[in-house]
């Protein structure tokens, strides 16, 4: 009776059932093992999800083949230990055959000899009995480990092929979102592309008034001459001019309408720029410190982009013609409907001008020099004045009574001049007064100013950081929520003063500190403090905000 009827007759006694188990709990044993698979999975299979994966889909036909050859090598093996078991198990254990008759004679021999105390013989059949057993358990644990191997390379061939194919996808996946990463810039790039197509082609109809433009100036031109004026620098009120060339000018301020064009680059630069450009050819005679700096702070030509907001070069065009002309007041042409509004100006400097009660919304005068100016009334409404410089410029609000021109008034009106948003970033104010206007969320910011008025102002979220104040006035302003951190001052009561003088004021907020000149080597507008006429044993202090404005 072979081994496998044995099992089909299932009336075998308890010792030899606990043989064919494997003599011992075989459960725990296959537990055992699916908990060591298990871990060495994780061991393996974790390293090669993270980090082999490339390795794995660059070499999948080797590992394949591989894992292919090991399965034939363990299929080959279990053949060959199923055809030669008899010799394999004769060899080893001198049992070729251990059916379930042949445990019995010797089980009862070992009984039959104890019972008759040869122990020689009881011994012998103890010897048959034990050599039985054991090839009986390396013939059933044998089998069960070929199957188990060649099972789990199975199972591990599929698992790396659908793994393997999931890595191909996820790669594809990959390639794919890089791919429409590209598409996505590409897509973005010609957005803007056809954005500045658009803006581009509204500029070149808006180039259209320019030939307008020139004739004004002739037109202009020939009427100061006319005018046989003794000396045409000293001005010419504008009321001299004729009524028809009053109507071109204004009607030519709104004909140019604001639009995006290309930025002019290099020609935004300052001289601090052209200074740090110039440094920038001799970086052999810098440190590398220094050569750090002047790269980073040299500007780059940002041509080929539009500017960040909309302007108009030809209001700016028609401006710069007016003050070339010398007209000395713009009040008329206001008063009829000028609109300068969004003028981008470009002009070294704009000398002896009205522009009071001007429409320059949105307006752009970034690196003009003004002397004495005059803005009084003027809507200045997030207008830019960035690195400009103002001498004995007028912002000051005018009492109807004491307007010029179409705008004086019997009544008490007040003309306040609107600079709500205004930028005057960078700027240097000497001898400027800005007494009663409006200068709501303004920015003073890196800013020098000397003999400042702000009397009863509305500075209401303006900011001043890091700006350089000297003899400013802020008697009667409104200073809520206004930013000082970094202000230098010659002044060691400025906050007491700023509390005494103005309302609201949180005083609170700041603290004012004793600074050295060696600590402004760092400060942006170190340069122009020393402009302030500043004797060189004055002690400067420095404000700090200690405390947020929600406090």
């Amino acid at each position: 009776m072979g081994l496998d009827e044995v099992h089909e007759a299932g009336a075998e006694p308890d010792p030899v059932r606990k043989q064919r188990d494997g003599i011992g709990n075989h459960g725990i044993g296959l537990v055992g093992t699916a908990i060591l698979v298990f871990i060495l999975g994780i061991i393996v299979g974790i390293p090669i999800a993270n980090f082999g994966a490339d390795v794995l889909l660059r070499y999948t036909r080797e590992v394949f083949a591989i894992l292919f050859g090991v399965f034939l090598v363990i299929l080959l093996v279990a053949g060959l230990v199923g055809l030669f078991r008899r010799q394999i198990w004769g060899a080893v254990f001198r049992r070729a055959e251990f059916e379930m008759e042949r445990f019995a004679r010797p089980l009862s021999d070992v009984a039959r000899f104890a019972a008759e105390k040869r122990v020689d013989e009881a011994t012998g059949a103890a010897r048959d009995l034990a050599e039985l057993v054991l090839a009986r358990y390396a013939w059933v644990s044998t089998r069960r480990w070929l199957i188990a191997t060649i099972t789990a390379l199975i199972a591990a061939i599929a698992a790396l092929a659908g793994s393997a194919l999931l890595f191909q996808q996820n790669r594809l996946l990959a390639d794919q979102s890089a791919l429409m990463t590209q598409q996505t810039d590409r897509l973005t790039e010609q957005n803007k592309l056809l954005e500045s197509q658009i803006e581009l082609g509204e500029a070149q109809r808006s180039a259209a008034i320019v030939s307008e433009i020139f004739n004004i100036s002739a037109q202009l031109g020939a009427e100061i001459e006319a005018l046989g004026l003794p000396d045409p620098t000293e001005g010419t009120p504008v009321e001299r001019l004729s009524f028809g060339l009053k109507g071109r000018i204004i009607a030519a301020t709104n004909m140019a309408r604001p639009y995006r064009f290309l930025n002019a680059g290099l020609l935004e630069i300052n001289d601090a720029d052209l200074y740090r450009m110039a440094l920038g050819r001799r970086t052999e005679l810098l440190s590398e410190e220094a050569r750090a700096s002047v790269a980073a702070s040299t500007p780059k030509n940002a041509a080929g982009e539009l500017i960040d907001r909309i302007a108009s070069p030809e209001r700016g065009q028609l401006l710069i013609l007016l003050a070339n002309a010398f007209i000395t007041d713009t009040e008329e042409l206001t008063f009829r409907g000028a609109d300068f509004s969004f003028a981008h100006v470009r002009m070294d400097t704009l000398k002896v001008m009205s522009l009071n009660h001007a429409s320059l919304r949105f307006s752009d005068f970034s690196g003009t020099d003004f002397d004495s100016v005059s803005f009084r009334g003027a809507y200045l409404e997030n207008a830019r004045f960035r690195r400009s410089v103002f001498d004995n410029c007028d912002f000051t609000a005018v009492p109807a009574n004491q307007a010029n021109g179409p705008f004086r008034r019997s009544d008490d009106w007040v003309y306040r001049t609107q600079a709500t948003g205004a930028d005057f970033n960078a700027t240097q104010m000497f001898d400027v007064r800005m007494s009663g206007s409006h200068l709501m969320a303004a920015s003073f910011d890196e800013a020098l100013l000397v003999r400042h008025d702000f009397t009863d102002s509305t500075l209401t979220g303006a900011t001043f950081r890091n700006a350089a104040l000297a003899d400013v006035k802020f008697e009667g302003a409104d200073l809520k929520a206004v930013e000082l951190d970094g202000v230098i001052t010659d002044r060691a009561d400025f906050i007491a003063y700023l509390d005494e003088v103005t309302e609201p004021f949180a005083a609170d907020r700041y603290e004012i500190a004793p600074v050295s000149r060696a600590d402004l080597s760092d400060h942006p507008r170190t340069f122009e403090l020393w402009l302030t006429g500043w004797p060189e044993d004055r002690q400067l202090y420095r404000v700090k905000r200690i405390k947020d404005f929600t406090e």
